[in-house]
C-alpha cells in the first residue's frame, strides 16, 4: 500500500493501525470529522488532513521521521505542533484553520521552505519560522502577505 485516500469517513476515529504499513507514503484523510488518532508511519512522506474537528493530539507524528509535507486544514482543535521539531525532513507545512499559536519548535525543521499559517492563532514568528527563514529561503504565507506580529486571520 503506497497511497490511501479516505474521504468523508465520519465514523473513522482511529487510523493508528496504519502504522504497520511499511510502504505507506501518502495518506489523505479528508472530511474525517471524528478522527482522533493518527498513525506513526516511518515511511510516510505526505499527510493531508482536512476537517478532523475532533483531532487534538498529533504526537504520533514523532514516529514519522520521513514526513516531508503536512497539511492540517480546518483541524481547529489542534493547538500544539511542537512534535514537528522531530520531523527534520519536513519541507511543506499547512496549518490553515488550526488553533496553533506557537511555532517556535519549527526552528529545528531546517528543510522547511513553505509554510502557511493563515487562520491560526500565531502572532509571533520571530522565534520560529522567521529565524529559520534567515538561514534558508522560506515562504511564510499570511493573509496580509507580511511577516511579524499581528493576527493572521481575524
Amino acid at each position: 500500500l503506497h497511497t490511501l485516500d479516505l474521504w468523508g469517513c465520519v465514523l473513522v476515529t482511529d487510523v493508528s493501525a496504519l502504522a504497520g504499513c511499511a510502504t505507506l507514503h501518502t495518506l489523505r484523510l479528508m472530511n474525517c470529522e471524528n478522527l482522533m488518532m493518527l498513525p506513526a508511519c516511518a515511511a510516510l512522506h505526505r499527510l493531508y488532513l482536512s476537517d478532523a474537528h475532533e483531532l487534538t493530539d498529533v504526537s504520533a507524528l514523532a514516529g514519522c521521521p520521513n514526513l516531508r509535507a503536512l497539511t492540517l486544514l480546518g483541524c481547529g482543535s489542534v493547538r500544539d505542533v511542537s512534535v514537528l521539531a522531530s520531523c527534520a525532513a519536513l519541507r511543506r507545512l499547512v496549518l490553515h484553520g488550526t488553533s496553533v499559536a506557537d511555532v517556535s519548535a519549527l526552528v529545528s525543521c531546517t528543510a522547511l521552505y513553505a509554510c502557511s499559517l493563515m487562520c491560526t492563532g500565531v502572532t509571533d514568528v520571530s522565534r520560529g519560522l522567521h529565524g529559520a527563514a534567515q538561514a534558508r529561503a522560506r515562504v511564510l504565507q499570511r493573509s496580509d502577505g507580511r511577516l511579524g506580529a499581528g493576527r493572521l486571520c481575524d
